[in-house]
Formats: C-alpha cells, structure tokens, sequence
C-alpha cells in the first residue's frame, strides 16, 4: 500500500513538473477587442507616431521567459523560451493594454495589464496551462525594463516562472527626442519675429529657427508701406546649416537687386555690416545698421560652415543679411554667443548657394554689385528695400 501511494506521489509530482514547463503564455479573451496583427515596422511607426500620448509600459519588448520546477526524486528541471512582444492600450479602455507575442516562441495575445493608479504601480493576468488565471504584480522603476515572478506549489513540488521584459522600442533617444520637440513646441510664444532679405523673382531668405513650427508666415518692408503684410510660404530648408528659402504668395515685380552674393571665404580682419530687425518690441520697427570686422573664418564650436563677426546682433537679427565693405552678401546671421559681448555667428553664403542648387530648378541668386563704390549711409539706404521684417505665427 505504501508504494502505491509513493507510485502516486511521483506520478503528481511528473504531472506538477510537466505542467508548470508548459505553463507559458497562454491566450487571454479580450472581451470587445478586434485585433488584427500587423507587421513589427507597421507597430514601430504606430508607436513613434504616438509617441507623445503613450503610457510608460507601451511598447515593443524582447521577453525572455524562464521555467524552474522541483520535486523530489526527479530534481529540478529548467526551460526557457524568448519572443517579442508588444505592449498596447485597448481601445476604449482606459488604463488596460494587452500583450502580444508578435515574433517568437509563441504568437498571439497572450496577456492584459491593468494600471493600479500612478507611480508605475499595474497588474497583469493571464492563463496558465492548468486553466488558472496568473495574476502579478508589476512595479516600474524604469521605463524600459521589468520583471514579473509567478510561483506555485503542490505538496513538496514547485516551480517559478520569471518573464524579463526589455522594451526595444521606442528607444531612449527617440524619447529625448520628443521631450525636446515638445518642450520647443511648447515654449514658443504664438508669435515671433525675425529678419530675411530677397533674392530673384520674389524668392527670400531666414533662418530655419525662424520658420521652424510656423503656421503662418508673413513679411513686412516688401512695399512702400512698412505696416502692409505680403503672405510667404516655405519652399527649401537645411536644418543642419539653420536655412530656410521663402516665396511671397502671388505676383512679384521684377526686382533690381543691388548686391551680389560672395561664395569663396572672406579674411579675417575684413568689415563687415549688418541689417535686421532686433527687439522690435522695444527698440521699435526702424530696420537697424551694426557694423564689425570678421573675427574668424570658423564659427561655434569651430563650424567651418559660419564666420564669427564682431557686429553686434539681438533676437530678431536671426536670418538677416551679412555684407563685406563692397557691399556683397557673405553671410545670413544666425545666432550669438550667450557668454560673451559682440560674438556674432553667421552661416557662410555658400551654404545658402548650395540649398539653391539642390532645390531651386533655376538661379535666384543676385549676381551683379551695383553698390560697391558708394558710401556706407548709400549702400544702407538702397539695400535696406530689400531686408524684411518677418512674423511668424503659429
């Protein structure tokens, strides 16, 4: 009789150890869920599309599942699967997302997670190979990994089950990423201003940081009437060089324009002028003259795409033109040094030469000087027609 009852205790303890090894994800009903799985680099565009409206658990993770079960006589036996799986709110549900194994061992929703207030506090349930339902507890610490435990017995048999779930994406950068976005987005004032000047047949020239989240671009200084707006659209950018290539909406009159643009580097030592619209807010709407020497040929942090000029710039200046003594164009202001007096920065007109070749089917620049022999006070006064007033609305 009491080897029978040994026969039957092994035979529990076999059966224990065989179900706890196959006791993986098993398939959780969603009640009122359509699901239609989709490729991963469909999911990885979905979430980076979304990316400001996720919870922290969201995401694309690599799981790696590990089995431990013990009974005497039999010892302990150890497995182990992997996948990748996706973590995704349900529909019209709030504070629910369900898991799905996507690529793997194992395919299909497999689980629900539940979020338990704030502080990285949830639940997930899901069914066990025994037809019980798992339910565990999950506590993020950090928002690309965490760990679920689950353990059960039956008389001197036991197991343990750890799922290790590393999110793969979104990644850290692509999170940095949005917060900056959103803090840049965020902190722009409805409106803001800044400077540009023309170019051939009603093509002109800013900043990207000027235009940058604009809705609505106009310019002022284009006609007789200073307080008169002419709409402008976008039409080329570089980002890398902080260019942006404007056209006014509608007809435009042929221009003469006074200056020529200078593509091959200026020296150091060389003046230097300036014209924009700084701080029209309190040094008011007149367009203003600064004037400076080169101080290098290299820019911030030894850009060789800019020059460091001494010509005093504000906010506002940013994408105002930057003349040589004859008169031509050899630069578009861009920004300043925050720590120290008459630090000016401006992109080089030979990278603005290159955005017109590679995006402009035809030659705007202007090519012919008319200018270079005249006073300073000449020059100002025939070149300041053609530097605008930009407003920018979002």
């Amino acid at each position: 009789m009491m080897k029978n009852v040994l026969n039957t205790n092994n035979m529990r303890n076999h059966r224990f150890i065989v179900m706890a090894i196959t006791a993986m994800f098993l398939l959780v009903r969603v009640p009122n869920l359509l699901f239609a799985q989709k490729s991963i680099n469909d999911y990885k565009k979905e979430l980076e599309q979304n990316i400001y409206d996720l919870d922290i658990i969201e995401g694309l993770y690599d799981v790696r599942v590990k089995i431990e079960a013990y009974a005497p006589r039999i010892g302990w036996v150890t497995r182990s699967q992997s996948f990748t799986a996706l973590i995704r709110a349900v529909p019209d549900k709030e504070g629910s997302f369900f898991i799905t194994a996507l690529k793997g061992d194992i395919e299909g929703i497999v689980g629900i997670i539940q979020k338990m207030g704030g502080n990285g506090y949830y639940t997930m349930t899901r069914g066990d190979a025994n037809g019980n339902v798992q339910t565990s507890q999950i506590q993020l610490s950090d928002m690309f990994f965490f760990k679920v435990v689950e353990q059960n017995g039956l008389g001197n048999a036991r197991s343990q089950t750890e799922q290790r779930f590393t999110k793969s994406y979104p990644t850290a950068a692509m999170y940095s990423k949005a917060i900056r976005k959103y803090e840049e987005e965020h902190n722009k004032p409805e409106r803001w201003t800044g400077s540009g000047f023309a170019l051939q047949e009603g093509y002109l020239v800013t900043n990207y940081h000027v235009i940058d989240g604009a809705g609505k671009i106009t310019i002022q200084g284009a006609t007789d009437i200073f307080s008169e707006s002419i709409e402008a659209q976008v039409v080329a950018t570089d980002k890398d060089n902080d260019l942006a290539i404007l056209k006014v909406k509608g007809d435009v009159p042929k221009l003469s324009l006074p200056y020529a643009i200078k593509t091959f580097t200026s020296d150091v030592g060389e003046d230097v002028w300036v014209l924009g619209y700084p701080l029209t807010s309190t040094m008011g709407d007149e367009i203003k003259l600064t004037t400076g020497v080169i101080s290098s040929r290299s820019g911030y942090e030894g850009s060789v795409t800019m020059y460091q000029i001494s010509a005093p710039a504000q906010p506002g200046n940013s994408g105002g033109p930057v003349f040589d003594k004859e008169g031509n164009l050899i630069g578009i202001v861009c920004s300043k040094h925050a720590e120290t007096e008459n630090v000016t920065y401006a992109i080089k007109a030979s990278c603005l030469r290159n955005l017109v070749e590679s995006s402009i089917n035809h030659d705007i620049l202007p090519h012919t000087n008319t200018i270079s022999r005249k006073e300073l006070t000449e020059k100002v006064r025939e070149v300041k027609r053609f530097v605008y007033f930009i407003n920018c609305n979002r």
